[in-house]
C-alpha cells in the first residue's frame, strides 16, 4: 500500500493519475524537473537537465544495441532542398501538411524552398548511390539521433504530440537481397523487443494493414504501449521498404554475376514517446517513478541527524556514500537543509528507485534503511551487505515494474466477435475479412484498427463487420 502524506507545508494537492491524466501528467513532467513546457512556441518544450539526463540515458541504451548490431552513428543536415524531398512524391505525400519550409535567409528569398527534416529518407538516401558501388559494399546499416520538426495541426501534448521531437532515432538498411532486408526487419524488431525490456515497457506488436503503410513500405511492424486513459500510443515502428525508394533515389550496385540491381532497404525509429510511456506507465499520484536503467540518480543518501549525533551520523554517511560509489551506483546525498520529510516528498516527486535512511539508530546498528520508490517499503540492510542488497533491490524494482504493466496491458485486451461489443478504453482483438469497407464499418464506430495480429492461426469465423470468413485478427482501440 501507498503510504498518505500528512497535512504538511511541502505537500501540494497532486492530480489522480486515473481521474484526471493530461493534468496528472503535465505536473508530474513539471515537477519532476523532466520538460519545461513554457516555451512561447507551441509544441516546442525546453528540457531540463535531469529530463535530458533521463532520456540520454534511453537512448544510450537504444544506441548501443544498434552498435551491437553492426550499425554505424552518423548524421545527416537539417535542410533538405524542395527539389531533393519531393523526389519520392508518395513520401512527400505522407509530410505534405506536416513540413516547415524555409524560403528565406536574411533580406534574400531564396530560388530553392528547403524542408526542414520531419524524418530523413530523402536527405540520406540522396547519398546512398554515391556510397553504394557493388554487393560489396553492401550490407549498409546507419542511424542517427537528432530532431525532427512537423507542423503538427491538431492538439499538442508533451513527448506525445509535438512539433519539435527530440530525440528522434532513426535506423536505415541497405541490402543486395529482399531475403537480407527481411531478416534486418527481424533484426531491428528484436533490437525494439530488448530496448522495451530494459524499459520495462509492455508492449503490443501489430503487423500495419496495406492501407496503413510507411509512405513507400511495403511490410510495417509498429509497437504500442498503453496510456492510462485507455488510448494508445505508437511507439516505434519497423519497416521493410523494399526497393521503392532506391528506384526513385537510383541506389544500385553491381551483383557478383555482373548485373546491376537495386538495394532492399529497411528504415525502423524511436522517439521522446519512449520516455512519455515511461512516465504515463509506471508513475503514480506521488509523482515520477523510474527503472533503475535510466533513472539519472538510483539512489539517493538522506541523513537524518539531531543534536548531538551530527558528527557521527556525518561521518557514517560518509562511508555508505562511498561505498555505494564503489559500486558503480548513481548516487547522491541530500545534505540540504531540508528535513528529512520534505527530502522524502522532493526525491519521490523526482522518481528515484531506491532512498538510504541514515540516522542515529542506522550509525549505531552499522545499517540502512532503503525504501523502494514504487511501493515506499522500507527495509533495514546491514552496511556489510549494502551493495549486494541495493544490486537486488534495483533488480526487483525493475521486474516489478515490467511485471505490474504487463499484467495491466494483458487485462485490457478483449476479445469480440460484434460490433455492439466494441467499447472505449479497452484493446479489442476482432476477427477481420481484410477489406477496406469493413475496415470503414469498423472505424466509424470512434476506434481505429490500428493493426494486425502477428498470431497467424485465426479461428473459423466470421468477420466482426460482414458475413465473410475472417482471414485474420485485429487489434481495434483508440490512439494518440
Amino acid at each position: 500500500m501507498m503510504q498518505e502524506y500528512g497535512v504538511k507545508p511541502w505537500v501540494k494537492v497532486f492530480p489522480r493519475k486515473h481521474t484526471d491524466f493530461g493534468e496528472w501528467y503535465r505536473k508530474v513532467l513539471f515537477d519532476a524537473d523532466v520538460l519545461d513546457q513554457r516555451f512561447p512556441l507551441k509544441g516546442c518544450n525546453v528540457w531540463k537537465g535531469y529530463g535530458t539526463k533521463i532520456m540520454d540515458n534511453i537512448m544510450n541504451i537504444l544506441e548501443d544495441l544498434l552498435d551491437e548490431s553492426d550499425h554505424e552513428k552518423t548524421y545527416f543536415p537539417l535542410l533538405i532542398p524542395e527539389d531533393v524531398f519531393s523526389k519520392e512524391s508518395k513520401h512527400l505525400k505522407g509530410f505534405e501538411d506536416q513540413v516547415f519550409w524555409v524560403n528565406k535567409a536574411g533580406a534574400n528569398e531564396l530560388t530553392k524552398k528547403l524542408v526542414v527534416r520531419p524524418t530523413s529518407e530523402t536527405a540520406m538516401y540522396q547519398m546512398f548511390p554515391l556510397w553504394v558501388r557493388s554487393h560489396a559494399d553492401l550490407p549498409i546499416r546507419v542511424y542517427q539521433t537528432v530532431s525532427v520538426f512537423r507542423y503538427e495541426t491538431r492538439s499538442t501534448k508533451p513527448l506525445i504530440r509535438d512539433r519539435e521531437i527530440w530525440p528522434f532515432n532513426e535506423a536505415h538498411t541497405l541490402h543486395a537481397t529482399p531475403d537480407e532486408a527481411e531478416e534486418q526487419v527481424k533484426i531491428g524488431v528484436e533490437i525494439y523487443r530488448e530496448l522495451f525490456r530494459r524499459l520495462a515497457l509492455p508492449y503490443l506488436l501489430v503487423r500495419k494493414p496495406t492501407w496503413e503503410l510507411f509512405p513507400g513500405a511495403v511490410m510495417c511492424f509498429e509497437f504500442y504501449t498503453m496510456m492510462p486513459d485507455g488510448k494508445l500510443l505508437e511507439t516505434g515502428s519497423v519497416n521493410n521498404l523494399g526497393q521503392s525508394f532506391s528506384k526513385v533515389f537510383d541506389i544500385t550496385f553491381e551483383k557478383e554475376d555482373g548485373t546491376r540491381d537495386h538495394a532492399y532497404q529497411t528504415c525502423y525509429g524511436q522517439s521522446e514517446r519512449l520516455l512519455a510511456s515511461v512516465i504515463a506507465i509506471h508513475s503514480d499520484d506521488h509523482g515520477l517513478v523510474l527503472p533503475s536503467s535510466i533513472a539519472p540518480i538510483q539512489a539517493v543518501i538522506v541523513p537524518i541527524s539531531y543534536t548531538g549525533d551530527a558528527e557521527k551520523v556525518t561521518d557514517y554517511v560518509a562511508t555508505v556514500e562511498k561505498r555505494l560509489q564503489e559500486g558503480g551506483f548513481r548516487v547522491t546525498l541530500d545534505s540540504s537543509a531540508m528535513t528529512p520529510g520534505e527530502k522524502y516528498y522532493h526525491w519521490e516527486r523526482k522518481g528515484v528507485p531506491i532512498r538510504v535512511e541514515v540516522g542515529p539508530r542506522e550509525t549505531k546498528k552499522k545499517i540502512v534503511t532503503i525504501v523502494r520508490r514504487h511501493t515506499l517499503q522500507k527495509r533495514e540492510v546491514p552496511l556489510e551487505d549494502l551493495t549486494s542488497e541495493l544490486k537486488e533491490a534495483l533488480e526487483e524494482v525493475d521486474n516489478d515494474l515490467l511485471m505490474w504493466a504487463e499484467d495491466q496491458l494483458r487485462a485490457s485486451i478483449n476479445h469480440i466477435t460484434n460490433l455492439s461489443e466494441i467499447q472505449e478504453g479497452r484493446i479489442l482483438c476482432a476477427p477481420f475479412c481484410g477489406e477496406e469497407r469493413c475496415r470503414d464499418i469498423i472505424e466509424a464506430a470512434s476506434v481505429e484498427i490500428i493493426g494486425l495480429s502477428l498470431k497467424e492461426n485465426v479461428a473459423p469465423t466470421r468477420c466482426i463487420a460482414c458475413d465473410n470468413q475472417a482471414t485474420e485478427s485485429v487489434y481495434i482501440a483508440r490512439t494518440y
